[in-house]
């Protein structure tokens, strides 16, 4: 999330910065209000630092830290997508490939990326 899509009285998103054994879950708090410097929530122990990148929060006592996300459902499909790029990669990785479709695979990557790979022919 963007320090220009923060507006007072939005319901945020903060999701653990890494997870300790699981215990940790995202929680919802409420801007209310934004500062120079930082915006404040409805929960006592959280401010968000503003910054040009991604938004997160100060650290806490522990050392842990919360990035802001727009929703608890932004966070969850975010988690979702990662996954299935993990699985598409693990696939891949496991995959048995002739020469032609991995030229097949070349010419693909290439058509995204505009670097050209050499082959050898």
């Amino acid at each position: 999330m963007l320090k220009s899509e923060l507006k007072v009285g939005q319901t945020v998103c903060l999701v653990p910065s890494f997870y300790i054994g699981r215990s940790l879950t995202p929680i919802e708090v409420e801007v209310t209000k934004i500062a120079r410097k930082y915006a404040y929530t409805s929960h006592n122990h959280h401010k968000i630092i503003l910054t040009d990148g991604t938004l997160c929060t100060e650290k806490d006592y522990t050392g842990l830290y919360y990035i802001v996300w727009k929703s608890k459902a932004d966070y969850e499909e975010h988690v979702r997508q990662q996954h299935f790029i993990g699985e598409v990669r693990k696939k891949f990785a496991n995959a048995k490939l002739s020469y032609s479709d991995a030229l097949e695979l070349n010419k693909w990557f290439e058509e995204r990326s505009g670097e050209k790979t050499t082959t050898i022919n």
